[in-house]
């Protein structure tokens, strides 16, 4: 009896293991339309590489959640598909995926409707279901109604942000609606960040206009635009220091007539990156830059530690041990500034690399855990622990 009893039990727990989660159709994609023509429903598909680590997190974390599996499960026909392998390669073509994971919704007769491009976490993935099921929302009717000559500003607000979500290219629809915006007009949250998230030119006169009024458009969003504008700034500067001597100097006179608050800054980045990016390097140049850029001008950039301390373990021929204590202060600052998967990485790294066991262990252990959380792929630090393991 007792056996009988156990073996019912391990049978009803694997019933509802395998009730969680989002049921995936096992055949073809004909299958999958066919099927949904028979139920009446959409397919939602995964669009998914082996390589992606966001594809794999979400396989792994959110899929099974059972929340995820009861909304998409009576809402859909789901389906799985590798991008490089069998029919995915023509899907691929066919609907003009260029990012991973792509999350797409199709009809029975293979019209998109919808799509997502990213990971995220259960509930947004659940809100992009319902925007899927909602002609208000969805790509389908948004991308008709723009082409049937819609235009009002909330609408032209709402296509950009769902379009361009979708890794649609929409920069002509962006183009005419930024220049039919007065400076009035684009002080509003949706238009501020509809540019931080579209505008990539430091000529274009949205950002100009970021620029000149950053105080005053930071009150009205909760996006980092210093960090935007930085970027912007700095894609402008890396691309034409390659370039050119001549260029690299004009490109840092127009930064520096600007009006950018943060150009002086800027500028130490640069040079700072290329000590770093130059094939010989000079650890010791390197390292006083980078203090004195720390002191100076970033004792809060907790990214910038991150990014210069990472630099010291992955490069073989940087030995010194001193530099490396060096560098193991910067990442442990960077993870008391903001901890989060990558810089806390970087910790555990140097402190494998300068062979202090216990601590790398603890450190790799919490990058894990802080992967987990964020949809990062943390196969690289299961790695680094157990090479910790075996010092």
């Amino acid at each position: 009896m007792k056996l009988y009893i156990i073996t019912l039990l391990f049978f009803i727990s694997i019933s509802v293991v395998n009730g969680q989660g989002i049921d995936f159709y096992k055949g073809d994609i004909a299958g999958a339309k066919e099927k949904a023509k028979l139920e009446n429903k959409i397919i939602f598909i995964d669009a998914y590489t082996t390589w992606c680590g966001p594809c794999k997190w979400l396989t792994k974390e959110i899929f099974p959640q059972k929340e995820v599996g009861d909304y998409f499960n009576a809402n859909f026909v789901s389906f799985r598909m590798d991008m490089e392998k069998g029919e995915g390669i023509e899907f691929r073509k066919k609907y003009k995926i260029r990012a991973y994971p792509t999350l797409l919704f199709i009809d029975s007769l293979g019209n998109l409707v919808h799509q997502g491009v990213g990971a995220m976490k259960a509930e947004k993935l659940i809100e992009l279901g319902k925007d899927a099921l909602n002609p208000e929302k969805r790509l389908k009717e948004l991308t008709e109604r723009y082409e049937n000559g819609e235009r009002d500003t909330p609408f032209i607000q709402k296509y950009l942000e769902v379009a361009s979500g979708a890794y649609i290219d929409v920069k002509e629809c962006a183009d005419w609606f930024f220049y039919t915006q007065s400076d009035e007009d684009l002080m509003t949250k949706e238009n501020i960040e509809l540019i931080t998230h579209l505008v990539q030119n430091t000529d274009h006169r949205c950002f100009k206009f970021l620029v000149k009024n950053q105080d005053e458009c930071q009150k009205l969003t909760e996006k980092d635009l210093g960090k935007y504008i930085e970027n912007v700034f700095y894609r402008k500067l890396y691309i034409a220091e390659r370039k050119d001597k001549e260029t690299y100097e004009k490109a840092k006179i127009d930064v520096k007539s600007s009006g950018y608050k943060g150009a002086d800054k800027l500028m130490a980045k640069i040079e700072l990156n290329k000590l770093r990016y130059a094939n010989e390097k000079d650890w010791e140049k390197i390292t006083a830059k980078a203090n004195e850029y720390f002191t100076k001008f970033a004792p809060n950039d907790s990214d910038m530690r991150n990014e210069v301390a990472w630099s010291y373990y992955e490069n073989d021929d940087m030995q010194n041990v001193n530099l490396l204590k060096i560098a193991l202060k910067w990442a442990k600052e960077s993870v008391e500034l903001d901890e989060k998967y990558m810089n806390t990485d970087t910790y555990a790294a140097l402190l494998y690399k300068l062979k202090m066991k216990k601590e790398a262990a603890k450190a790799a252990k919490k990058a894990i855990e802080l992967a987990k959380k964020s949809g990062e792929d943390a196969s690289e630090t299961e790695k680094l622990l157990e090479k910790i393991n075996k010092l």
